[in-house]
């Protein structure tokens, strides 16, 4: 315990001595010199007197007549509050064994008697001003000790021998180690990870001859070893001092775990953003106040074709985007906010891009910019044409069932008529057979031969033998008429809003009896179509599915056999699949090559001649097997054997968008 009222108050002097002309003498010299003395003549008292004040030093006579002096300067000096007490001891001079005994018995000074003034004032002001620098001492040790303990860095001194001298608690929490298992021992032991060992031990030998060191006066980061053996990364500040003729050094070391993983969260949150501005199909464009490009996304300078944002950052935003003569741009106009317009976009090399241009001003860092965003305008425009081309055909396939509807109907009337005529004949056969026996029986010569001219006249045989085959032959042109009427009918049915159950064996069936045309000529259909269950689905829209599938096996076919007459084959084969159905379409053609094998599903995507192939078969196909019946659409292929696409459909009707 440190008391501390000497260094602002006059110094308190206790003088202890039972002589009184003594006593008085010496208090008169000491209260002369403007301190204050307080004169007690026993141990009793003084002690009392401790325990109400501190003084600065105590004069303890030995030659106490009533205590034992030497035992006095014992309980000052182990005195609670007598920690910075100096204790003068008076001994009789020449007697050393009294000032021996004296000075273990915990005195810091002697007097010798008879007393000289000159000596007696020296001595004490001497151990006054030695009271002040030890209390100054306590005053600085407490102050630094107090920032040790309120630093949450750790601070490691560090001796010549490259020893622990001092440790405070934020090191004893950052590494494990208490205070005690950590002073005298080598620091790079303890804490610098073996792989570093070798290195930092000739760090510090040369730091030993010069006090210099890549890491003095600088802040460097590296790995550290905590007592559980786990590496962790810390900043470490290092400084040097000149101590007692040998280098010291101090050591700031702070734990950056946290931070590098906060850090490294920020890197990963910006790459993840940079990412998605730059994955994003739309056009990002930041300008600044004075209109000059800051920044773009890879977007944007795909619509520009710019390879580097180097190419347009730092250009007037007019003349890195807005090159179009006549239009005035968004960033100098008088436009509300947002601004939004459809325009043109200048190209490096192709045609103008058409695109939304949309414009928004924003405060970044106390400073007003322009982000521009630009969303490419092709491909719904491409699909406003198809969906205008897949209107038509739907008035088409509604104009078709009408028409099919309106044929099937004389086409019962010309079966039933035909199958009339066929019974007819038969009967009429029966009949004429009846009468040129009865006639050759009751007719003369004359009579047969006039029968015989008109029967050869009439070609009676060629007719006998021939109108069979050719009343069967109008059967089967009305059954082949009347099936494609039925295809007709069911391919162009209108779908209902919610699924229904439906044969997917027959819609297979009618849309193979549809596209016969496309594949007559150049390949063979063999089908195998197993026991499947009625499938909750929207089957005109499969009907559209298996048709382009079908129609693309027939045209990769066409162009694999050329004019050579030859016929390839498609092959259709259904199954059931646990709760699915597996419909698969196979074909003999040049097969898909792996270059373009993974763009087959991306709309616009077409390897067919101008004019021949949209590009949105396969990507329509996909968007309704997957997306609208939670199934899937897949194909393997080799090339110069074929390809074959598997579709599988859950049976019964799932939870995705209808």
């Amino acid at each position: 315990m440190h008391v501390l009222p000497c260094a602002k108050e006059r110094h308190a002097v206790l003088v202890v001595i039972d002589d009184q002309a003594v006593g008085e003498a010496l208090a008169s010299l000491l209260a002369q010199e403007g301190l204050e003395v307080e004169r007690t003549s026993n141990a009793a008292q003084a002690l009392a007197y401790l325990e109400v004040r501190t003084p600065c030093l105590a004069i303890v006579d030995t030659a106490l007549s009533s205590d034992d002096g030497l035992a006095l300067c014992s309980a000052l000096r182990h005195h609670p509050r007598g920690d910075d007490l100096a204790v003068a001891a008076i001994t009789v001079r020449g007697d050393s064994a009294m000032a021996a005994a004296a000075a273990r018995a915990g005195a810091t000074d002697i007097i010798h008697t008879p007393l000289s003034v000159d000596t007696l004032r020296f001595r004490v002001w001497a151990q006054l001003r030695l009271h002040e620098a030890r209390l100054e001492q306590h005053r600085l040790n407490e102050r630094l000790s107090l920032i040790s303990r309120a630093a949450t860095d750790g601070i490691i001194l560090i001796g010549g021998d490259s020893r622990i001298n001092f440790w405070n608690a934020a090191a004893e929490s950052m590494f494990g180690y208490t205070s005690s298992e950590v002073e005298g021992r080598p620091v790079h032991s303890l804490l610098v990870p073996p792989a570093q060992r070798e290195e930092a031990d000739h760090a510090a030998r040369l730091f030993a001859g010069n006090g210099e060191g890549r890491a003095i006066g600088t802040t460097v980061i590296l790995k550290a070893l905590r007592k559980s053996g786990e590496e962790f990364p810390v900043e470490l500040s290092l400084s040097s001092a000149y101590v007692h003729g040998e280098w010291w050094a101090l050591g700031i070391v702070r734990d950056i775990t946290q931070r590098l993983r906060f850090e490294q969260r920020l890197r990963d949150s910006e790459n993840r953003l940079r990412w998605i501005l730059n994955s994003m199909p739309v056009g990002i464009v930041i300008s600044g106040a004075d209109r000059r490009v800051r920044w773009a996304n890879q977007a944007a300078l795909d619509m520009v074709q710019a390879e580097d944002a180097e190419e347009i950052i730092g250009l007037p935003c007019n003349a890195a985007l807005c090159q179009a003569e006549g239009e005035p741009c968004l960033l100098h106009g008088d436009h509300p906010e947002p601004a939004r317009s459809e325009t043109l976009l200048p190209r490096r090399t192709d045609p103008p891009l058409p695109v939304l241009r949309s414009l928004h001003r924003l405060n970044l860092d106390g400073e007003s910019v322009y982000l521009e965003s630009f969303v490419d305008l092709t491909a719904r425009r491409q699909l406003e044409a198809e969906l205008g081309h897949a209107r038509k055909l739907e008035a088409v396939g509604q104009l078709a069932a009408g028409i099919a509807h309106e044929i099937n109907t004389p086409i019962q009337y010309v079966g039933d008529s035909v199958h009339f005529l066929r019974e007819a004949f038969e009967g009429l056969s029966q009949v004429l057979s009846a009468y040129r026996e009865s006639a050759r029986a009751t007719a003369g010569e004359a009579g047969l031969a006039a029968l015989a001219a008109a029967e050869e006249e009439a070609d009676l045989e060629f007719m006998l033998d021939n109108a069979p085959a050719s009343l069967d032959r109008c059967f089967d042109g009305i059954d082949r008429v009347a099936t494609i009427v039925r295809a007709m009918k069911d391919f162009a049915h209108p779908d209902q809003r919610e699924k229904s159950p439906a044969d997917l064996n027959k819609a297979i069936g009618s849309t193979l009896t549809i596209a016969r045309n496309e594949y007559k000529y150049v390949a063979e259909v063999e089908c195998s179509l197993g026991n499947l269950p009625l499938v909750s689905c929207h089957i005109g829209d499969l009907n559209q599915v298996f048709l382009n599938i079908i129609v693309n096996a027939a045209h990769a076919i066409g162009e694999a056999v050329g004019d050579s007459g030859k016929l390839g084959t498609i092959r259709v084969t259904t199954r059931r699949e646990g709760d699915m159905v597996r419909l698969a379409i196979a074909d003999t053609g040049h097969g898909i090559p792996d270059e373009i094998a993974g763009r087959v599903f991306d709309p616009f995507f077409t390897t067919k001649a101008v004019g021949k192939g949209s590009g949105q078969g396969l990507a329509i196909a996909r968007s309704i097997v997957v997306e609208k019946h939670g199934g899937t659409l897949t194909f393997t292929s080799e090339v110069g054997q074929g390809t074959e696409f598997v579709i599988k459909l859950p049976i019964e009707a799932s939870g995705v968008k209808g």
